[in-house]
C-alpha cells in the first residue's frame, strides 16, 4: 500500500533531506503533467527536470527533449496531449542536470507509484534508463534487450508497462532513425495486439498464414500446421 501523499514533499520530509536535491534547484517538488480532461490512456515517465523546466516552465517535458517529444513524437503516433500523463522519475533537478543516482530514484519513487495508482493509465511507458530503474527499482537497466517488451513493476504487476529510449538521445545519436524507432515503440504498444482463441489453433508449428485486407482491414486472417488449419474473421 502506497501511504506517500504528493503533498508530503518537502525540506522537512526524511526521504527528501536525505536525497538533497531539493536544495539545489530553483523549482522543487514539480508535479506531473496532467491534463484537464486526460482519456486515462498513455503515462510517460522521463528522468528529471531540466534547466528549462526547472528556472522556467515549472511543468515537465517543456525543455529541448521534452518539447521535440510533445510536438513531433506525440502527434506522429498519433496521440493528443489529452492522451497522456508526464512525469518525471525525480521532482527536482539534479545539479548540472546529472543523471539521478539510484538513492534519488527511491527517494522519489513512492510519488511515482501514488501517480500509478491514483491515475491507473491504460499503458505505462518509460522513457529511457532511469525511468526503467525507477520503475523495476533496479540499479540495472537495460533497454536495448528491454524495448518492446512488457516489464513488471513490482507494486502493481498487472499494469501495462513498456519501455524506450528517452528523446533526449535524439540529439547525441542518428536522430532521425532513433525519432522513428520511439515512434514505431510506442505505436506497437497501443496497437490491439491479435490474441488467440481458448480453442481451435493448430497444435503443430505453423507452417503458413495467410491474411485477406480490404481498404487496408484485415478481414481474414488464416493460420494452417501439417495438420489442421483455421480461419478467424
Amino acid at each position: 500500500m502506497i501511504t506517500e501523499n504528493l503533498a508530503t514533499a518537502s525540506n522537512t520530509r526524511a526521504l527528501c533531506k536525505e536525497c538533497k536535491l531539493f536544495s539545489k534547484c530553483t523549482f522543487p517538488f514539480m508535479r506531473p503533467f496532467i491534463p484537464k480532461n486526460w482519456t486515462g490512456k498513455m503515462l510517460f515517465i522521463g528522468e528529471a527536470p531540466g534547466e528549462h523546466e526547472d528556472e522556467v516552465s515549472h511543468r515537465p517535458f517543456t525543455g529541448k527533449a521534452g518539447k521535440l517529444f510533445t510536438t513531433e513524437i506525440i502527434p506522429a503516433i498519433p496521440l493528443s496531449m489529452q492522451d497522456v500523463v508526464l512525469v518525471n522519475s525525480v521532482r527536482c533537478r539534479p545539479k548540472n542536470n546529472a543523471s539521478p543516482t539510484m538513492n534519488q530514484l527511491r527517494a522519489c519513487r513512492p510519488f511515482l507509484l501514488q501517480v500509478i495508482s491514483k491515475l491507473r493509465p491504460e499503458f505505462i511507458v518509460c522513457l529511457g534508463r532511469v525511468a526503467l530503474q525507477t520503475i523495476q527499482n533496479s540499479g540495472v537497466a537495460n533497454i536495448t534487450k528491454s524495448r518492446g517488451r512488457r516489464i513488471t513493476i513490482p507494486e502493481y504487476p498487472q499494469m501495462r508497462a513498456y519501455c524506450t529510449w528517452h528523446p533526449a538521445a535524439i540529439f547525441y545519436t542518428e536522430g532521425y532513425r532513433l525519432k522513428l524507432e520511439i515512434i514505431k515503440d510506442i505505436k506497437n504498444i497501443i496497437t490491439p495486439q491479435l490474441e488467440s482463441p481458448q480453442i481451435g489453433l493448430p497444435s503443430g508449428d505453423i507452417i503458413f498464414i495467410d491474411t485477406e485486407y480490404s481498404n487496408k482491414v484485415l478481414l481474414t486472417l488464416g493460420i494452417a500446421d501439417e495438420k489442421a488449419c483455421i480461419a478467424f474473421e
